[in-house]
Parts: C-alpha cells; structure tokens; sequence
C-alpha cells in the first residue's frame, strides 16, 4: 500500500452546494473556490509547517493497488482511503470539511472520487485561548480554563422599555 500525506495551511472551507447562477456572485462560493485551488496546491507541492499555532489540516491518502509507474496519481483507478485530521478549528461541519477536500483531491489525486472506499476525518486540537492550558489525555485533548467570575454581560440582556412622555400629548 502506498501513501501519502500532506499539510493544507489555513482556515479549512466546508463543502458549499450552489446553483449555477449563484457561482458567479456567491461570496462562500469563491471562497470555496479558492480553498480548493490551496489543497491542490499543497497536494503537489507539499512544505513544511510553518505556523502550528494557526488552523491546518494534515490529509493522508492510502492507495491500495500498486500506483502507476509514472507518478501521475490522475492514472490511479484503484480503491483508496482518506484520512482527514484538522488541527486548531471547530467551526465548520467536520463531514463537508472532507467532502471540500474530497472533492478538491478528485482528478488530482485519483481519477474519480468513486474510488474512496474510506474517509475518516476528525478534529485533533481545540483553539488556545487566553488563560488556557491544553493537556492530552489518553489522546483526548481537554482544555483547562482558569475559574473566574466572568464580568460579560448577558447576550441577550432584556432590558424595559423606557416611558417618556416628551412629545405625546396628555389630556
């Protein structure tokens, strides 16, 4: 079985459905778009991490029959397997987080995305924040927040209707 694995850098993009008329003025559209053409990218230039603080995603493809002589992945017609792990972001559906990157890899990395048998994709790390330390337990990261009395106020806050009575008239 031959592998391979490579670093996307940034913010991950989920999947997006759009009509063909909204791909031309749909914002989340280009931006899909655009985070396409970076696992691409990535595919075939692979580097280094530079920045581990920020959100990447490490994606592993496992080829099952041996792989064309000539390097050129688009030959591939074997059954294969992805293995998505996102680093540093919980924002987005971790499921069209690999349907985006799916969908990136097709005709790049294989001929067609018929032939992933497998893909497991799951979050790794959560977002340090302020205050907080993370430990790794068993492989499960949890987050330790310092207790303290937060002064925020309520998201919501209801607040009454104030009476004035400039401008009415009173009888």
């Amino acid at each position: 079985m031959n592998q391979i694995e490579f670093i996307v850098e940034g913010k991950p993009v989920p999947y997006i459905r759009t009509t063909q008329k909204q791909k031309f003025y749909c914002k989340q559209w280009m931006r899909y778009q655009a985070y396409k053409n970076l696992v691409q990218i990535s595919y075939k230039k692979p580097k280094e991490l530079e920045n581990t603080q920020g959100p990447y995603v490490i994606v592993t493809i496992k080829y099952y029959d041996p792989t064309p002589e000539s390097n050129n992945f688009y030959d591939y017609v074997g059954d294969l397997e992805l293995d998505i792990k996102i680093y540093n972001y919980r924002r987005a559906d971790v499921v069209n987080i690999a349907k985006g990157i799916e969908d990136a890899l097709n005709k790049v990395a294989y001929y067609d995305d018929r032939q992933v048998v497998r893909i497991s994709a799951e979050y790794t790390e959560y977002l340090k924040k302020k205050g907080e330390k993370n430990e790794i337990i068993n492989g499960i990261v949890r987050a330790n927040r310092k207790t303290s009395k937060s002064t925020k106020p309520a998201l919501f806050e209801c607040k009454p209707p104030t009476t004035s009575t400039k401008g009415r008239k009173t009888n």
